[in-house]
């Protein structure tokens, strides 16, 4: 995922995500370096390519939103486990 840093320049952070067939998702720790580009400046650009036949890939461009903070929900733990089982 891309990010904007304040001084305008992209930052960009290999993440794992869970697609619901709506919305992307990522479970990200709260100390991420990225964190502070995402609550300046919401845009982002996801970009996703498969490493085997058929060859796929997306680029996604969109406004991130940050549903729940550490400890005000547990909703997360379904959707880590997911990516769990998808990349390990």
């Amino acid at each position: 995922m891309a990010t904007i840093r304040e001084d305008g320049y992209p930052f960009i952070a290999p993440l794992w995500f869970q697609w619901d067939g709506g919305c992307f998702w990522f479970v990200i720790r709260e100390k991420a370096q990225f964190i502070p580009n995402l609550l300046h400046n919401p845009r982002v650009c996801v970009s996703i390519a498969t490493d085997s036949h058929p060859y796929a890939r997306a680029t996604i461009v969109g406004r991130a939103e940050v549903v729940a903070k550490p400890g005000e929900s547990d909703n997360w733990k379904e959707i880590a486990r997911q990516m769990t089982l998808r990349y390990v």
